[in-house]
């Protein structure tokens, strides 16, 4: 067995840019998996829709990690570094597979009960003790089993990123940059992967489904990739020997199985003669050495785990991007996240000690630019604010994680990187639970709107001082039309009949949280009365909204007895009336949520028009953009909130 002293200059050793390489293919390899987990988020909406998958995954999957990373810090000094990066990987590799089981599993079910399918039930109602009464199409049952394979990406992920984090830590600080990197690397390599699948298979039978699996398998390749080369290759460079063994010498015992593997023996007990020299400080020690970087870390991934990903997919609203805006967004911060880690590389670009607590605490401005942005702002702004969101994380990261280890011996860079990585997940942990008060905000939002809208049906009484003034306000109402809630859409819908023919046309507007025009519809349906027209014009309403995949509707007439009849179960007696009713509500629960209110009709002009131009038209038609003048007149009048006046 060689012996070896550590003494040689590092500079002069063989390998460093192997082992640049290889640091960054095994930090793309610890989160290839879960990324891809988070980039093929919209495969598991559709599958899930009403699980909230994004923030449900990502909640499960940090407790795992911190926990485990807790247990593994706590024992640091203890643990053969090399048996837990081998098993953290080995776990990764074989918790992906478990992915591609259960999606061939769902595909098998797929196959055994097409008819399912045909009719649009969910899959899992073949078997229904997975379902348990829950609603989602992809079932509960399926779901538990993807939240019990994230939990053991969450273990895995403790194991690898600690223990190789730990490893790193006492070698040169370009390893740890590199793998740092490739960290990053494999969300912008999983989001430009998402993004050729979706061209690819969008418009195929079951694409979602097969770009997952290609992402499943991908995954899969990368994480076998990496025990091959962490086993096998990376220990016999002569660059990694050296640091191993000088860290021996200094005292680590968690490098002793890796230098065993190359065939080193150190020489600690001639080496090292004075007691002093074992000795290092003690974890609580670091700990508070270091409480700056250990906290910046935590409100680093605090932040940005509070915005991303849960944040973009729901709560960003619909643009023109459609299905693809969320992803667009996931991959402008995996590109430019990638890319801000290489920014240390350069010295004059790096932060002070102090520079870097600043940065960090000024990062915190970004909640209410979000929150601003998706409430006002279009795509534009949100994608250079998530891309913006990206290069501030990367960057502070690396720079952290390269500074702190600095002047510490091997043990104690080990130890430390340990406690970094525990304080990093942390973060992650306590941003994902934070990610959830957007929801809640949204909702006490929608319920502040819900309870106006309801209590005073948009009503909107004359002040107290304008009573006396105008005698003439005392028999009006005033009515206003008012904007959805933001990720919601609005349809309004209206019927019109003539008395002297009885023929009837339909007509409906479609718009965005901004006002926004999305489309309009009218058609002549031939002769009928005018509730079965205001009926008709609910029905294709709710049929164009589920084409055009909005799941958040409100519905808003001005015919009051249609809202009673779909909220209150009013009855129908003609048979043509139960028959529109029964095709409306087999429509609304193919919505995620609903509301249905009334209006009077002086708020309902713009759906009034469309129904109007139905008596000229031919054959039905679906507008895009807005086809007059007038039109778009009204549509700037609702959209500023413009008050109509209505005799009581």
């Amino acid at each position: 067995m060689a012996v070896f002293n550590g003494g040689a200059d590092p500079s002069r050793l063989a390998g460093k840019f192997s082992a640049m390489a290889v640091c960054w293919i095994l930090g793309l390899g610890s989160l290839v998996s879960w990324n891809s987990m988070l980039t093929i988020g919209d495969y598991y909406y559709n599958l899930f829709p009403r699980y909230h998958p994004s923030r449900v995954l990502t909640l499960v999957y940090q407790p795992f990690a911190l926990g485990t990373m807790a247990i593994l810090a706590y024992n640091e000094a203890k643990i053969n570094t090399r048996k837990r990066n081998i098993a953290g990987y080995i776990l990764f590799c074989a918790s992906t597979f478990s992915l591609i089981v259960v999606s061939i599993s769902n595909s098998l079910m797929l196959f055994l009960c097409p008819w399912r399918a045909a009719i649009h039930l969910p899959l899992v109602a073949t078997w229904p003790q997975l379902d348990l009464g829950t609603s989602g199409r992809g079932g509960i049952g399926p779901f538990i089993g993807i939240c019990a394979i994230v939990g053991a990406f969450g273990v895995a992920d403790a194991h690898v990123q600690g223990g190789m984090v730990g490893d790193l830590s006492f070698m040169c600080p370009d390893f740890i940059q590199s793998f740092l990197a490739g960290l990053a690397a494999s969300g912008a390599l999983t989001s430009a992967l998402r993004l050729m699948t979706k061209a690819a298979f969008d418009k195929s039978e079951g694409g979602e489904r097969k770009g997952a699996m290609l992402f499943l398998g991908i995954s899969t390749f990368l994480e076998f990739i990496c025990i091959i080369l962490y086993a096998f290759f990376f220990p016999k460079l002569p660059i990694v020997k050296h640091y191993r063994t000088k860290a021996a010498l200094e005292g680590s015992k968690t490098v002793s199985a890796d230098l065993a593997a190359v065939g080193i023996q150190t020489q600690q007990s001639q080496e090292v003669d004075d007691a002093k020299q074992q000795e290092r400080l003690s974890n609580k020690q670091l700990f508070f050495q270091n409480i700056d970087y250990a906290v910046e870390l935590f409100l680093i991934y605090v932040l940005t785990l509070s915005i991303f990903p849960g944040f973009l997919f729901e709560n960003t609203g619909k643009h023109q991007l459609g299905t693809w805006y969320p992803l667009v967004l996931i991959a402008m911060y995996n590109l430019f996240d990638f890319i801000s880690r290489y920014i240390p590389l350069v010295k004059c670009l790096r932060l002070s000690r102090k520079g870097l607590l600043v940065g960090v605490l000024a990062r915190f401005l970004f909640i209410p630019a979000f929150y601003c942005t998706a409430k006002y702002g279009n795509q534009g702004w949100m994608i250079m604010l998530t891309s913006f969101l990206g290069v501030t994380n990367g960057y502070l990261t690396v720079c952290v994680l390269t500074d702190a280890p600095k002047g510490y011996k091997g043990p104690e860079q080990n130890a430390l990187g340990n406690l970094l990585v525990l304080c990093l997940l942390g973060g992650i942990f306590a941003g994902v639970a934070l990610d959830w008060l957007w929801l809640i905000v949204e909702h006490l939002e929608m319920m502040l709107n819900l309870s106006k809208i309801l209590g005073c049906q948009r009503l909107i009484k004359n002040p107290l001082g304008l009573l006396s003034a105008r005698n003439w306000h005392e028999n009006t109402i005033r009515v206003a039309w008012e904007k959805p809630h933001l990720g919601w859409t609005k349809l309004n819908f209206d019927g019109s009949c003539k008395c002297n023919t009885g023929r009837a046309s339909i007509g409906g507007v479609v718009r965005d949280h901004n006002a926004e025009f999305l489309l309009g519809y009218a058609e002549s349906i031939g002769q009928t009365t005018s509730t079965i027209a205001e009926m008709a014009a609910l029905r294709r309403g709710l049929e164009l909204v589920l084409e055009n995949g909005w799941s958040q509707v409100w519905l808003e007439g001005d015919f009051l007895t249609l809202v009673e009849i779909i909220m209150q179960g009013r009855c129908v007696r003609s048979v043509e009336g139960q028959k529109q009713v029964s095709h409306i509500k087999l429509l609304i629960p193919e919505l995620d949520k609903f509301l249905i209110t009334h209006i009077y009709r002086e708020g309902n002009r713009v759906a009034h028009t469309f129904a109007q131009m139905g008596h000229q038209l031919k054959h039905p038609q679906v507008w895009r953009c807005v086809p007059n003048e007038g039109l778009r007149n009204m549509l700037r009048e609702n959209a500023e909130g413009k008050i109509m006046y209505r005799k009581r």
